[in-house]
């Protein structure tokens, strides 16, 4: 994906979180970051933190250490994630759920690490394509249910890669 493409996106985010003329400067820096990781190459683990803090900086970070319908615990291989209760769920608790998510827990581990980790150091984060693919799917749906829109960015992105065989979006 191209730089471009990838700042047209993490701006049509901003624009979509943030209401107009309201200050926040907490996304404010996050953007300008990401920019900048943008304009040196750095597109798609950069985008993929801009998205999860974002999200984070909007007041919907996800439930990522417990079960958001009973508080347990997961200990299965196979996360559950439900964007209408805002966070992972147990096998029991995705069973009462219309729509879930499902991902690896491994998954799940690099989605914290975007949270801990400075932007920085995101260079250093080797992350196996399935990983990749699970993790933007994941914050795209739950961005998506939060926003109660699909972006135009993604739309246009969707259908230019469609008409490039063999390549995936990585938004």
């Amino acid at each position: 994906m191209n730089r471009l493409t990838a700042a047209s996106y993490v701006a049509e985010l901003t624009d979509g979180f943030v209401g107009e003329g309201e200050p926040n400067q907490g996304i404010f820096a996050l953007l300008l970051s990401t920019l900048h990781l943008l304009a040196a190459g750095e597109t798609e683990m950069a985008m993929r933190a801009f998205e999860a803090r974002l999200i984070g900086l909007a007041g919907f970070k996800p439930e990522l250490n417990a079960c958001s319908g009973c508080g347990e615990p997961l200990t299965e291989t196979k996360i559950r994630f439900s964007a209408n209760l805002g966070g992972l769920l147990c096998q029991a608790c995705a069973s009462a759920e219309n729509k879930i998510t499902v991902f690896n827990r491994g998954t799940l581990e690099v989605l914290k690490t975007l949270y801990r980790w400075k932007l920085t150091k995101l260079h250093q984060l080797k992350v196996p394509e399935i990983l990749r693919q699970e993790l933007s799917a994941l914050l795209r749906a739950y961005i998506e249910y939060n926003l109660e829109k699909r972006l135009k960015t993604t739309e246009f992105l969707d259908r230019l890669y469609k008409s490039s065989p063999g390549r995936g979006t990585n938004i």
